[in-house]
Order: C-alpha cells, then structure tokens, then sequence
C-alpha cells in the first residue's frame, strides 16, 4: 500500500474516532473551559451531541466569591442550534428539565472598612450586566421546566416551585418567572408571575402578574440603565400585592393603603457611596387609628457600597408631606417635614436618629385649631417607640416653647410634655390670647401681658385625649364679656381637654375691674370646675376680696355658672361711701 492511501486511511479513522468520541472531548473542553473562569467542581454528562441538537444529561459547577458559595446544577439539558448559529456564537434554544440554584452567604468582614469587594462595586456590576447582555446570551429561547432557589439569600422564593421562560431578540430579553401550584390530579398551573416585558444593555420593564386576574397589576417599574446611575418610575397597589403575596408571606392591616406611585435614582459615580433619590406618592393611607389624605414622600439617601443596607443616611432635601394627617380627633393640616439623620438595620430591628423641621403645622383637637411655626426637633425612633425634643413658636401670637413628645408603637400610648422659652407677650397692638385658639370657646380675653403656658397631654388607645395645662399670668389685661379689667396675676394649673377643670385651685389678684363699677384690689383663691347645666364650666372664688367707694367688700364659695344667664351669689361690703355709714348690698349679676 501507498504511504499517501495509507495516511489517508490513518486520517479517516481519527476523524472517526474523534466523531465517536465527541461528547467526551466536548465534555472535556466544557470542564477545562468552565474551570478557566474560576468554577469549580464542575460536572458535566453528555448524552447527545448533534449538529443541530445537543442532550446533556447532567451539568453543575461551584463558584466561591467574597461573599459565599453559588452552586448551579442543571438535569435534562436539551439545546437546538444550526451550524451558522454556531459560527456566530449563537444558539437556537435551551431547555432545562431542573435547575437548582444556591447561595450560601460566607461574609467575611474586612479589616479595613473603606476597603470594597470588587463583587460589590456597582459600576463594575453594571458594565459586566450590560457587557453580558451582548455578547453572553446566546440563546434565542430560553425554557426551565422546575427551577428551585435554595439558601437564605433568596429569602422569600427559597424553595418555591418556579418556571422560568425567556426570549432574546437582539440582546433584548423578555422573561417570565412563574410560581407554579401542582394540583391533586399531577397537573401544573400558574398562580403568580414576575413579568419581564424588556430587559436590554439599557432598559428594564417588570412587573408583578396574577393569571386568575389579569386585568390587576399589584406592582410594575420601567428601570433606565445607564454608565454610572439608574432611573426608575414605579408604582404598588398594596391590597393586590397583599394577594401577590399571599404564597409568599401575609401583610396585615393593609386594607385602608391605596396605591403608591413614585420615581429612584441611584448614582454610583462616587465609587464609596451610593448616592439616591427615592419619592413616593398616595392619595390616602388608612392604618388602624391613624389617617392621612395626600401624602408626599421624598428621601435624599446615601448608603455605603459596602453593606449598603445596614446603614441609610437621609440627606438635606429629605420631607415628608401631608395635606391632613389625624389619630382619633387630632390633627394636622398641610403639614410638611423635613427630615436629616441615619437609619441602621439589622434582620427585624430598625432605629433612627435624626433631626427634623416645618416652618409652619395647624394642629387641631376637634373643631378648634393651634397653628404653630418654626418647628425643630430632634428624633430618635425604632420598631417599638417614637421619641421627639425640640422647640416650637406659636405662629399667631409670640411665644417659644420647648416639647417632648413620645409615642409607644406597640400599645398606642403616648405623652406631650410643652413648657415655656419665652413667654407669650400681649404687649403689642393687635396682640390678644384669643387668636392661639381658632375658634376660641371661652367667654373671656386678654389683650396684653406676659403668659406662660405649659401643657401636659397624654393619649392612649383606650382613652380619651387629656390635656392638663399650668397658666401664669403677669399684669395681663383683658375682658369677661363687657367687664373690663387690667393688671391681672396669677398661677393655675387647668384641665383643657376633654373639658376644662381646675387641676388645683390658684391665687388671683386683680388690680382693677370695670363692671360699671369701678373695683380694685381684688383677690381671691379661684377654681373651675364642671357644671351639670352644660358644656362650659362654673367658677368658684374663694376668700374674695376687694375695695370700692373708699371701702372693701369680700365673699367666699361664690359660684358663677358660665352656662346660665342669671347667676346669683353674696358679698359683703364695709366702709364703702356712699353718703351712708354703712350697708349690706345683695348682687345679681346678669351675662
């Protein structure tokens, strides 16, 4: 024979062999391949390999990063392919019988805290997404029959019956993630779907499905991708997304929460810091006793890279917004706060510190209203209790005052402490104590002077909203009805709300009253109290005293009921010259 035929022959029959051998030279070249990237433990069974159809049996890798272990192992692997496609990277199909996917976390902390992980730094992230995108996924269709997610890091879905399917039209994605429910007679159906609608270098449409209702979208986001920022408009309907859920975990008392939309931006160009913007927006939020019409959200975030959700600070710019806020009877109106401070997290337990500010609150108890200014606080806040100190001014007449306010989260108690800074000064024209109060339901007035005013309210779940007050006057002046009177002191510690009562009773002394009747001098040990003849109180003096026409006059457990038109009681008058020496007068006083 020939060298030539015999080379020939030699040459046919490695062709031969090589074509015989194909599916362990390609699993060879998997494996080697596969490990070049960093996988390892990497297995790998072909049944099949065809020029246009490809059966892999078996296929599984661990990938270790600085965060933990991701383990892929995919069983009853099928692609389709032509050979053109091939020439050109590409593949027709992938259909996967079962994939199992795991992570475990292995977090080790890094001595220095500035220090990133390059797995973590999101531009880099970003570019390697985008990168994929064109030049990775090579099939046009992609088919996972039973995918199940397994280890802690993907939380909600771990261990979910999932199908996945997905279509790529020049690098252009659309996918479907389904949940799957197998019913008693072996059959698969459908109960709830994350749908992809685009998903490309730079753009990506989702939102949240329910087959049995497909006209209901509990919740969708348009995503912008871009270098080194993303952008998003958003929007959830929580009672829909509470029956999304429902497989998953229970949201409870959402009843009352309409639908949120709003707008993120994230902007990684810092290279430390992830810098965002976060707004959301709702006609009305109902959750058990409190109520808010028209509220605005807007938060100015950063976070570090490293750990990003374990510490959130809120930066200047951060408000939030409510056109009516209220708890039982109270209120606030077109209230708008603006919050800085720090937000830590950790599993179920949240605090945060910060500080916030309102140039202006209307807050109202009822029918009557306080507008109050130039808010600021302090605020300290967590799962359990909400605490505020700060400072406050009353906008309609001048008065500073400091407050405490603390609310328990869990039992709905809650108390307000408010004591002066700077009195409230009646000195000025138009000044008068009736304008803190809108509308103002006493009978009397003052018109200038120096007060001082605490408050003490406490509320709860299962009673009413009290409010006790201490009122010190200094040389006020004013009027009860048409009775003028000037130079008033005193200290009286009162009950506002829910109706107004002396706490104790408190020392009075008056320099001068005009009833017609010019009396002066006068004091008297005063309480109020409630009255079974209405709504208003009664008052009672005690040890009254006062001069008039050269002489004086005084009474005790003089009673004057503000709910009837005629009040009578006695005092007696001595020395008073009236061109007599003396008389004893009786005195009906009608208002």
């Amino acid at each position: 024979m020939k060298p030539r035929y015999l080379a020939l022959i030699l040459i046919l029959a490695l062709l031969l062999g090589g074509w015989l051998g194909r599916a362990n030279l390609a699993e060879m070249a998997i494996q080697s391949s596969m490990r070049s990237y960093g996988l390892i433990d990497v297995t790998t069974e072909i049944d099949h390999l065809g020029i246009s159809h490809t059966r892999i049996s078996e296929l599984g890798f661990l990938l270790e990063t600085e965060t933990g272990e991701f383990r892929l192992n995919a069983n009853g692997i099928s692609t389709s392919h032509s050979l053109e496609q091939l020439t050109q990277g590409r593949a027709d199909s992938l259909i996967i019988d079962r994939l199992v996917i795991n992570h475990q976390t292995t977090i080790n902390r890094l001595a220095d805290p500035d220090a990133v992980p390059t797995a973590l730094e999101p531009v880099k992230i970003i570019a390697a997404l985008r990168h994929a995108l064109r030049q990775y996924v090579i099939f046009n269709s992609v088919l996972v029959e039973h995918l199940s997610l397994t280890g802690e890091s993907f939380g909600i879905l771990q261990g979910k019956p999932l199908q996945l399917q997905a279509n790529n039209d020049d690098s252009v994605i659309a996918t479907e993630l389904s949940l799957l429910d197998q019913s008693l007679t072996g059959e698969q159906k459908i109960t709830r779907q994350l749908v992809i609608s685009r998903f490309s270098h730079d753009k990506l449409i989702a939102e949240l499905g329910l087959p049995q209702m497909p006209e209901e979208i509990p919740a969708g986001i348009e995503l912008d991708i871009h270098d080194t920022r993303i952008e998003a408009d958003y929007f959830v309907d929580p009672r829909q997304l509470s029956v999304w859920l429902q497989p998953f975990a229970q949201m409870n008392n959402i009843d009352g929460l309409n639908k949120v939309t709003g707008t993120l931006s994230v902007d990684f160009s810092s290279g430390h810091r992830i810098d965002s913007i976060l707004t959301a927006r709702s006609d009305s939020f109902d959750y058990d006793t409190y109520q808010a019409d028209q509220v605005e959200i807007r938060l100015v975030l950063s976070n570090l890279i490293s750990n990003p959700l374990q510490l959130t600070t809120l930066r200047k710019g951060s408000y939030l917004n409510v056109r009516n806020f209220s708890y039982e009877n109270l209120s606030l109106a077109d209230t708008r706060l603006n919050i800085v401070g720090s937000l830590s997290t950790s599993n179920d337990i949240w605090r945060f510190d910060g500080d916030i500010s309102a140039l202006s609150v209307s807050a109202s108890y009822d029918t009557q209203s306080l507008r109050l200014a130039d808010i600021a606080a302090a605020i300290n806040a967590n799962q359990k209790r909400l605490r505020f100190d700060g400072n406050f001014s009353t906008m309609d007449v001048p008065g500073r005052f400091s407050f405490a306010l603390e609310h328990n989260l869990i039992d709905h108690f809650g108390r307000l402490v408010i004591n002066p800074v700077a009195p409230i000064d009646l000195n000025a024209e138009d000044d008068k104590l009736s304008r803190l109060w809108t509308p103002w339901p006493y009978p009397f007035d003052f018109m200038n002077g120096n007060i001082e005013l605490a408050a003490d309210a406490v509320w709860s779940k299962k009673s009413k909203f009290t409010m006790d007050t201490r009122l010190q006057v200094d040389e006020a002046a004013g009027h009860y009805g048409e009775i003028v009177f000037a130079g008033l002191s005193f200290d009286h510690q009162l009950r506002i709300l829910p109706t107004l009562r002396s706490v104790k009773s408190g020392i009075i002394n008056l320099a001068q009253l005009d009833s017609g009747v010019i009396t002066s001098n006068i004091h008297t040990r005063l309480s109020l109290d409630t009255a079974p003849s209405g709504s208003l109180p009664r008052i009672v003096a005690q040890d009254l005293y006062g001069e008039v026409f050269g002489g004086s006059f005084n009474g005790d457990e003089i009673v004057f009921d503000l709910n009837r038109n005629i009040n009578r009681f006695e005092i007696e008058a001595k020395n008073i010259d009236l061109y007599l020496e003396t008389i004893y007068v009786s005195v009906k006083v009608k208002h």
